[in-house]
């Protein structure tokens, strides 16, 4: 038979209270500090973090960093946690989690020049150099397992443009799923299927995984209410490029 403790009641309220972050009396530490690479895409993101944490009454700042440098520092804890990156990271992470909110869908595609043979086959072709932006973690996994060799460019811009003018064959290509229409502006081949899909999320450092509860529900609301504005007609790209992804070293 089990037995209740009536007095043991506030005891076990009284702990769950406190297992709850005290967001509610306001934030009595330092702003959050989050790393970021530049890219285009960042600065959209940015505004939904802001309204997010706002939300829960937390200050936050950013401070752009190399990507190459970003991962060593969010895992010392030399930083709070990052602003967004994708899911490909994770492999090399031990201090730092994801909020589990997909703030953008990014699509990596082979594109080729016009009058090649455009086709994902083309990656385990021994002969076949593609171009890939330099230093990418992505389209070194994406190579990996195939034969194709990597040409190194400096961008995702490099890429789609010498490309369409005939300079390349080949090239690893990734956009954000929502314009993937904007590919029509260049004149190259899009090979389908898509190679692969990922999600951009933004990371917390672990002294802050306690926040992730919260965070999610609070970012969701902030994704939910930026699609609303833009249904409005009322979105501000900040670059005309913003739609093109630069996958973070």
């Amino acid at each position: 038979m089990s037995i209740v403790c009536l007095r043991c009641r506030p005891v076990i309220w009284l702990a769950t209270l406190l297992s709850i972050p005290a967001m509610s009396q306001g934030w009595d530490k330092p702003p959050l500090l989050f790393s970021h690479v530049e890219h285009p895409q960042i600065e959209l993101i940015k505004p939904l973090l802001k309204q997010a944490y706002n939300s829960l009454q937390i200050p936050i700042e950013f401070v752009a960093i190399p990507p190459e440098r970003e991962l060593r520092a969010v895992e010392r804890g030399e930083v709070d946690g990052i602003t967004a990156r994708t899911g490909f990271i994770e492999s090399g992470l031990s201090h730092t989690f994801r909020v589990p909110v997909s703030l953008l869908d990014v699509n990596i595609y082979l594109i080729c020049r016009i009058g090649v043979v455009c086709d994902p086959q083309m990656l385990n072709e021994p002969l076949v150099s593609v171009a890939v932006p330099s230093g990418d973690s992505i389209a070194r996994l994406i190579l990996k397992d195939r034969k194709a060799l990597a040409l190194e460019l400096t961008s995702n811009d490099q890429l789609i443009e010498l490309t369409g003018l005939g300079r390349i064959d080949f090239a690893l290509f990734a956009v954000v799923a929502s314009r993937e229409e904007l590919l029509a502006d260049y004149r190259v081949q899009v090979a389908q299927p898509k190679i692969l899909q990922t999600g951009v999320y933004h990371y917390l450092n672990e002294r802050h995984r306690h926040l992730i509860p919260a965070v999610e529900p609070a970012l969701q609301k902030a994704l939910r209410d930026a699609s609303l504005i833009g249904s409005a007609g009322t979105t501000q790209d900040p670059s005309p490029d913003s739609w093109r992804y630069e996958p973070a070293r």
